[in-house]
């Protein structure tokens, strides 16, 4: 039988069961099982399918009267030969719990690291290092949160959906548990498991499954009554857990008595029912220690303060000022005099605000020494010196040095710039009180093989008292096998077993760290203490220096500066250079259209070359005025001589006498006895 001929068999008459494969439907063989379970993966076995009905990713349902109560994928497929060409396939399908199975869960850890310019950065990262029952910050959540925070995660992964409002496990909170590498499923059985009675099921009726959590309702399910009960079996077990009891030790506390220190220990305790039965079931649950964390920074003001001498007897002094001002560096000592009256400390950026300095010298800033509590202050040293040598004498030479002086000597500094503290975890409130209520009660379980009516029986149905946990289903005969009851670690004994290996670590290590940076992956701001007066940095061997000098003539280089005239001013502003640039005269080369290269000396930080000036097309320099006509108004005289008149783009005019071939604005030329001029930049 082909995949086509199978599609083409109607339903047997009757049948409340129909299947569909990617929307068609087909009416399978003889076989159809379904099993479904609490916390575990819903199932569909069709035996005998022709090879090709199904293929990897297919979309299985299954209905009863017309409710879907199943929806999976092919998990498995054994194929088989039968007789001539035809092949057959056993598939099983499985519902979302399987991919839970599959899917690792993980959550998001902040990862902080370094630029390559030094500022520190915070990245998210996500890991399969988890810590369940607590926040991002490490804050305790109470159990519907987590199952919602794992629900949240798997849903689209998966191929299920999810409500808060179907997730209601109640608002218990239990101790922070840490794992690495398990699945969902795996994370939520394991913040379900000292709540047997929780039932975790999928409602296949919707478009997508929806994962529903919770408590069942106690009622009896209203299939119950008149269900053709085709077998019954009824089991108790003795010794039930009457009694919850957990400890726990939160650590000591040092004290003094007797002269003596010792610490302190004792135990957190918390009970519920009869605590001295030997049914009463005993639990230690290793707890998270407080702790905390210092930080430290120090400051090396070792080689970076000049303790020689007292700065503030000696600012007037002139082996002070030899020693780090560069003018009077290759001056004998002897050969400057200061005038004490010109001696004066200001600040740098307010000249006319006096300042005290302090005793030493330093390349430090005065943020960083203020960080650490020192006393700094940015100091601009003023003077008047006189210099005398064999062939000149100069006056009222003003000089100037910044530093920044300081009370600190020389040593490392440390101080704590930060302070952490985490508290120890505690038992969670109403903790024992909970478990007990999931496990109080007679230990019955029972069995029934019923004959199906119109409803199909829901994973969680209650009937007198016990849950369904888990059915199989025989879609040919009609029937489902039922087990109500309690899961099998419900004893003392079985749950004892169950807790083995929990928490068996000390403690739940940094969970706090799970601070979550954001999407937009936030970052780190550094701290820079108290910021500096100026972004300038005052140390030795970096100093302002201004000289006016007035030449005595013989020949030599001098500057001029006159005031008088009424003319312009002259502005020079050291604070337009960067720091350790210098402006000086330099050479600026500039090459014309005709190739003639053309020199002039600038102040600039850097040699000049201009090339191709005044091309076809290039624009003028800066500040150019362009020739727009050229008439002669005196014609040559018997010298050779003409007078020509200049128009200039901006409608002046420059007469100019032509006594050669070439002049400083104009290029001219003889042809035919007639004067050319040519027209250039001016």
């Amino acid at each position: 039988m082909t995949a086509e001929e199978i599609k083409s068999i109607p339903a047997r008459s009757g049948s409340p069961f129909t299947f569909t494969v990617d929307g068609s439907a087909f009416n399978p063989p003889a076989g159809a099982t379904l099993r479904f379970a609490s916390m575990d993966v819903d199932t569909l076995v069709l035996p005998g399918l022709p090879v090709g009905l199904v293929s990897r990713g297919s979309v299985v349902t299954v209905s009863y009267n017309g409710v879907i109560v199943f929806r999976g994928k092919p998990t498995s497929r054994v194929e088989r030969w039968g007789r001539g060409d035809t092949h057959y396939e056993d598939v099983t399908f499985e519902g979302p719990w399987g991919n839970l199975a599959r899917c690792v869960f993980q959550q998001e850890w902040s990862v902080r690291s370094v630029r390559e310019d030094g500022t520190p950065v915070t990245m998210g990262m996500s890991t399969s290092r988890i810590v369940l029952n607590v926040d991002e910050l490490g804050e305790p959540i109470d159990m519907t949160e987590q199952l919602c925070e794992i629900a949240g995660f798997a849903a689209a992964k998966c191929g299920f959906s999810y409500s808060k409002s179907a997730i209601s496990a109640g608002v218990q909170v239990l101790p922070a548990d840490e794992a690495q590498n398990i699945t969902c499923a795996a994370a939520i059985i394991r913040t379900l498991r000292f709540f047997p009675k929780m039932v975790a099921r999928f409602d296949y009726s919707k478009t997508t499954p929806v994962l529903h959590i919770g408590m069942p309702e106690a009622t009896t399910a209203s299939w119950c009554e008149g269900a053709k009960v085709l077998s019954r079996t009824l089991s108790r077990t003795d010794h039930p857990i009457v009694g919850v009891r957990i400890s726990t030790s939160p650590g000591f506390v040092r004290i003094t008595a007797g002269g003596q220190e010792f610490d302190t220990r004792k135990l957190d305790t918390q009970s519920a029912g009869d605590t001295d039965s030997i049914d009463c079931l005993h639990v230690y649950l290793p707890l998270e220690k407080g702790g905390g964390s210092n930080e430290y920074e120090t400051l090396d003001c070792n080689g970076h303060v000049k303790d020689f001498w007292d700065v503030t007897s000696c600012k007037d002094k002139v082996f002070f000022w030899k020693q780090y001002h560069p003018r009077l560096k290759d001056v004998l000592q002897s050969n400057i005099t200061i005038d004490p009256s010109s001696v004066k400390v200001v600040n740098p950026l307010d000249p006319d605000e006096i300042v005290t300095p302090f005793k030493y010298l330093t390349d430090l800033t005065v943020g960083e020494l203020r960080h650490f509590g020192k006393n700094a202050v940015a100091c601009r040293f003023c003077c008047k010196v006189k210099v005398e040598t064999s062939d000149d004498i100069e006056e009222d030479i003003l000089l100037t040095m910044d530093f920044v002086t300081t009370d600190a000597v020389q040593r490392t500094y440390t101080q704590m710039v930060s302070m952490s503290s985490q508290e120890g975890e505690t038992l969670p409130e109403g903790l024992a009180s909970a478990l007990l209520a999931q496990r109080a009660g007679e230990l019955e379980s029972e069995d029934l093989v019923v004959r199906l009516g119109g409803t199909l029986p829901t994973i969680g149905d209650s009937k007198d008292g016990l849950f369904l946990q888990s059915m199989e289903v025989n879609c040919n005969e009609l029937t489902a096998d039922l087990h109500f009851g309690h899961p099998s670690y419900l004893s003392a004994e079985e749950m004892r077993d169950l807790l083995n290996g929990f928490r068996s670590r000390s403690m739940t290590t940094s969970q706090i760290s799970r601070d979550n940076p954001g999407t937009e992956g936030g970052e780190v701001s550094a701290s820079t203490g108290i910021q500096p007066l100026s972004s300038t940095e005052f140390c030795p061997g970096k100093k302002n220096k201004t000289t006016v000098k007035q030449s005595k003539g013989g020949g030599g280089s001098s500057i001029t500066m006159d005031a008088s005239g009424g003319g312009g001013s002259i502005d020079l502003k050291t604070s337009a250079l960067q720091g350790g640039e210098t402006v000086s005269v330099h050479t600026l080369t500039y090459t014309d259209r005709d190739g003639a290269t053309h020199t002039y000396k600038v102040l600039a930080d850097k040699d000049i070359e201009i090339e191709g000036g005044g091309g076809e097309g290039d624009p003028p320099p800066t500040g150019a005025r362009i020739v727009k006509d050229i008439e002669v108004v005196a014609a040559d005289d018997i010298y050779g001589n003409a007078m020509i008149r200049i128009t200039y783009s901006d409608e002046t005019t420059k007469e100019i006498a032509i006594t050669s071939a070439e002049d400083a604005n104009v290029k001219s030329r003889a042809v035919d006895g007639n004067l050319e001029l040519g027209v250039y930049y001016t």
